[in-house]
């Protein structure tokens, strides 16, 4: 019978929340040959033999994980939390050690559940700290990783803050144990207008304005917050007066035009969209849109979103024929942003031969083009790895007749034209005079015609 140390005993509380993975690690590390034993409330729930082969004995035993001498739980549930016991059996040392665990509760909540900028956001966590230890530090951290702690107002787990757009997303609550750190989050939904900063086309491409709230928010939780209209309007590049209101949507739901310039109101309003769709862009497009949502009390959430054209021109711009230089060029009317780039696509049969990545220019140069040069030659927008937009022009590439060469064709053509006229005239005299000769096979030959006429003088 094997001689063992007496077991020491050693108690730690560690925190998680509900639905999350927690890792329950010993303070004293698992050794060669050792049996581990883990027990929640004095029934076994997992072991790892001599030999580290682990096995859980839970009905759902997915959830119980050993690993590297922890017991990993996932997808906690409320029975999981309570007291845990592990049992650990050196037999090289001949020493046992045994360790009591308590997985405590944070629980997280928020008031209220969706919030407009400038709306006070009321959080709270609790640690349901055991009798006999120690509260653990608190503090929270923002979505952007903004620390808040006592200093910014967090007493016992509790803060409350003024919103702001940037304030949307998953707020943690740390729980600073010892030299551990146990985390919870809650997400914290701040309502605003999802719109691009820009939005680019062209006149052979569609123009969207995509305008539109987050979807996990209802149409009911919008008429919660008072929700009074959407509007839309619309400022040209060139121009310094009052923006033209293009459409209005209000409580009753239905889009109402007021200068919509061929634009059409999406229809998915309880879903939460409010975009602007047109086939193809305009060159006049060019300018500022902004979608704003209006809330009872003065409270506007506003997005605005500048609209860019590409144009591709080409010099010359008509009349092109076999062997001229043909000058193609791409433009936005402004200089392209950090990581835009312009990719052409010429004809299949074109003479322009494929351009290297790394040479992606605003305009290309065709020295002598050709038939095959004829077709769509398209410029698109690109934005590191995302396609933007791109613009389209069919050019028409013609045989080149030089003065000489046209004089050429017309006199062989003028020539071969009065030998037609000739051969036929000269048929038609002939049969006047009652056709070809023709001469008898007799042993003299005469002809047939003066023969006949011999005959009937005589």
């Amino acid at each position: 019978m094997c001689r063992t140390r007496r077991a020491s005993r050693i108690e730690q509380v560690i925190y998680a929340q509900l639905d999350g993975t927690v890792a329950l690690e010993p303070q004293h590390k698992m050794q060669k040959f050792s049996v581990q034993t883990w027990f929640k409330e004095n029934t076994r729930v997992a072991r790892v033999g001599l030999f580290n082969r682990p096995k859980t004995y839970t009905d759902d035993g997915w959830r119980y994980v050993v690993s590297e001498g922890q017991l990993v739980i996932r997808d906690i549930k409320e029975s999981d939390f309570g007291i845990f016991k592990v049992i650990q059996i050196q037999h090289v040392e001949k020493k046992n050690t045994t360790e009591t665990i308590i997985l405590c509760k944070i629980s997280v909540s928020l008031q209220p559940s969706l919030l407009l900028p400038g709306d006070i956001l009321s959080l709270a966590c609790d640690a349901n700290t055991p009798a006999g230890h120690k509260a653990p530090e608190i503090y929270w951290v923002k979505p952007r990783g903004t620390k808040l702690d006592k200093d910014a107002g967090v007493s016992g787990g509790r803060l409350m803050v003024r919103v702001t757009r940037e304030d949307h997303g998953l707020w943690t609550c740390v729980l600073r144990n010892n030299q551990r750190e146990e985390t919870a989050a809650v997400a914290v939904r701040v309502l605003a207008l999802l719109t691009p900063d820009s939005q680019y086309t062209s006149e052979s491409s569609p123009l969207t304005l995509p305008c539109s709230i987050s979807p996990q928010v209802s149409w009911a939780e919008l008429k919660s917050k008072d929700f009074q209209g959407v509007y839309w309007h619309f400022l040209p590049a060139a121009s310094s007066g009052s923006p033209q209101r293009l459409f209005s949507l209000e409580r009753s739901l239905i889009w109402k035009e007021e200068g919509g310039r061929g634009l059409h109101p999406a229809q998915e309003l309880h879903r939460g969209f409010y975009s602007l769709r047109r086939k193809r862009g305009r060159a006049d497009d060019v300018g500022l849109y902004e979608c704003s949502m209006v809330f009872e009390g003065g409270v506007t959430l506003r997005r605005t979103t500048r609209v860019e054209v590409l144009h591709i021109t080409s010099s010359p711009a008509a009349g092109l024929y076999v062997g001229q230089v043909l000058n193609l060029s791409c433009s936005i009317g402004r200089p392209l942003l950090p990581g835009m780039r312009f990719e052409w696509v010429s004809p299949g049969m074109s003479s322009l031969p494929p351009l290297p990545r790394h040479y992606l220019p605003t305009y290309v140069t065709v020295p002598e083009v050709a038939t095959g040069d004829s077709g769509r030659w398209s410029c698109e927008l690109w934005q590191n790895n995302t396609y933007m937009t791109s613009a389209e022009m069919t050019l028409t590439v013609e045989t080149h007749f030089t003065k000489w060469k046209l004089v050429t064709i017309c006199t062989t053509s003028a020539t071969i034209i009065i030998i037609i006229i000739v051969m036929c005239l000269i048929y038609r005299q002939k049969r006047r005079r009652g056709g070809w000769r023709r001469y008898c096979r007799c042993k003299h030959p005469k002809i047939r015609r003066l023969m006949t006429e011999q005959a009937t003088g005589s």
